[in-house]
């Protein structure tokens, strides 16, 4: 078996009226947080904003604080992979969003997104699965976690 990728990803908790922003692939089964890759020499918070930008075309959004640094093992695709994770509460200037209730895209046609109620969280598939009661009760300071999936 070859080894893992090893891979860098921020990631952000966007929060309004008791629902948290997720997206997905269009081929995946399953929604995380919205975010990406970590190039290198780029800071974690400014790779998130960054991502946000070129996602949804939100260029004020910003990193509030880390919530959870996260070492994540796991397979996608065939692949293993060792992701290490930075999880940041994001901010924004609120917006009107296409089919806001529903599933919609915004600048990438393959990445779909959809506004989640907190309450609801358990009956979705979250990836990784810690954040289905993270998200309902964010931590008061930063949290280190490995996560085996």
């Amino acid at each position: 078996m070859s080894a893992p990728t090893l891979k860098l990803r921020s990631a952000g908790v966007w929060l309004r009226r008791q629902q948290v922003l997720l997206h997905r692939g269009a081929e995946d089964d399953f929604w995380t947080l919205p975010g990406g890759t970590v190039e290198p020499g780029e800071r974690s918070d400014q790779a998130l904003c960054r991502e946000i930008a070129e996602e949804l075309g939100i260029d004020d959004a910003r990193a509030v604080r880390l919530l959870w640094f996260a070492e994540s093992r796991f397979s996608y695709l065939g692949r293993r992979y060792h992701e290490i994770g930075f999880y940041w509460l994001l901010d924004a200037p609120e917006r009107v969003w296409p089919n806001d209730g529903g599933e919609f895209t915004v600048l990438e046609p393959r990445i779909i997104f959809r506004w989640v109620a907190l309450d609801d969280l358990a009956a979705w598939p979250i990836k990784p699965a810690f954040l289905v009661a993270g998200l309902a009760a964010l931590p008061p300071t930063a949290v280190y976690l490995q996560v085996d999936e």
